[in-house]
């Protein structure tokens, strides 16, 4: 603006000395009459009017091209302006994602019984792994548990205490159920002449997408000064099934479809325990993670006489079984500290497709040939594997029994690789 206000000023004063020229050119040629100084002074006089005229051309030219670069100059200043909003916008949006992250991971961080094993899991890729191991024990190293010795994936107790989880209630009643339902046993079921002392009360919690407390009210009596003793409960109604035998297993209030709800969740969908307990918070029932485990640990207690009979229908002769192995960290005590500590180990995984049934192998974390050795000692049938060393032993060690096939899927991954380093 202001390189702008200089310019019309110049231009007026261009304008007023010519008019001046003008002006003194006109006097002169009044007053020359034929004197030759005159003339010589009109001529100079007119040179720096043609010179003032060029000036004031030239001068127009100029501001001509200066409103030019002005338009320009506006351009990309609005052009700025509106490349700084969005900017802004994006540095909001990358702000509100990264809050959303951050609030992502205090939701699910520390409470997935996966967090620690993503962050402390190793790299090495496992088909290297399984190439450069012999079936022989690995050496033993210092500071290493006995069950698995030769791995080398730790975590020091500070690492152990972050994920640490202290309980906040120490309330005596921890189970609190949102619904509930009370049964009353029928009176016919005391015994003539017996008095009632008081009423004892059995806690029985269903799941049906709802976590209901059913309350079985049942009779403590006594007859004629004898020895108190509970009457067992009686339903009122004929078609009340439930009863107080819902409760197979002594200890644990939950019934059938609470518990086999806890184990699916567990081990089908691969839901954490602190997860279950808030979902069942959402249902209506407050627990504790310690109840819950406890629960899941009585329930795993009283399914353990099904696995000699899973493991007979599985390995049934003539059957044709798929094997594997795989690795995952777990939390193991060092023998030497007795410090906590996450180690790789591995699960053998035995499945038969006939009978639809999947057997998972699980010493000590270990994959040494002995493991699958005694597991399928006995067992007459064939068996596909992948190339590992340890399954060798089937092609001359078992007298015939065992055949072992190759997984052509493995076959077919070595050729494509073939095929990508030759094309390379």
């Amino acid at each position: 603006m202001e390189n702008q206000l200089n310019q019309q000023m110049n231009m007026a004063l261009l304008h007023q000395s010519q008019d001046e020229i003008l002006r003194l050119r006109k006097n002169l040629k009044h007053q020359a009459n034929n004197e030759e100084t005159v003339r010589e002074l009109i001529d100079k006089l007119d040179k720096a009017f043609e010179e003032l005229s060029s000036m004031n051309s030239r001068l127009i030219r100029y501001m001509e091209e200066n409103h030019g670069l002005q338009d320009i100059v506006s351009s990309l200043r609005e052009e700025n302006s509106a490349q700084k909003k969005l900017l802004e916008s994006m540095d909001q949006q990358l702000r509100l994602a990264n809050e959303a992250k951050l609030h992502k991971g205090k939701r699910f961080g520390r409470k997935s019984e996966t967090a620690k094993s993503l962050k402390l899991k190793d790299t090495k890729d496992r088909e290297e792994d399984k190439s450069d191991f012999d079936g022989t024990p690995p050496p033993a190293q210092e500071n290493s548990d006995e069950t698995n010795p030769g791995s080398d994936s730790t975590v020091s107790s500070e690492q152990k205490k972050e994920y640490s989880n202290p309980r906040t209630s120490y309330g005596k009643k921890t189970i609190v159920a949102d619904k509930v339902v009370v049964h009353y046993c029928s009176q016919e079921a005391i015994p003539a002449g017996a008095h009632v002392l008081e009423e004892r009360v059995h806690i029985v919690y269903e799941y049906k997408m709802e976590v209901i407390e059913h309350r079985y009210i049942s009779y403590r009596v006594v007859e004629n000064g004898g020895t108190p003793y509970e009457v067992p409960y009686v339903s009122n109604d004929p078609l009340d099934t439930f009863g107080s035998k819902a409760c197979m297993i002594e200890g644990c209030p939950a019934d059938v479809s609470l518990l086999a709800m806890i184990l699916t969740n567990k081990y089908q969908f691969h839901l954490p325990v602190q997860r279950q307990v808030e979902m069942l918070a959402s249902y209506g029932l407050k627990i504790s993670k310690s109840t819950l485990n406890h629960w899941l640990h009585k329930a795993i207690k009283q399914l353990r006489p099904l696995e000699d009979a899973i493991k007979t229908q599985l390995l049934e002769a003539g059957s044709y079984l798929f094997c594997d192995e795989t690795s995952e960290l777990v939390c193991v005590k060092d023998a030497k500290t007795g410090e906590m500590h996450y180690r790789k180990k591995y699960v053998w995984g035995i499945v038969n497709t006939v009978k639809k049934l999947v057997y998972y192998l699980y010493e000590e974390g270990s994959r040494a040939r002995k493991v699958i050795g005694n597991f399928l000692s006995g067992f007459k049938g064939a068996i596909k594997t992948d190339g590992y060393n340890a399954y060798k032993m089937f092609e001359g060690e078992t007298d015939g029994y065992i055949t072992r096939t190759g997984c052509m899927a493995h076959v077919r991954r070595y050729q494509n690789y073939i095929i990508i380093k030759s094309s390379a």
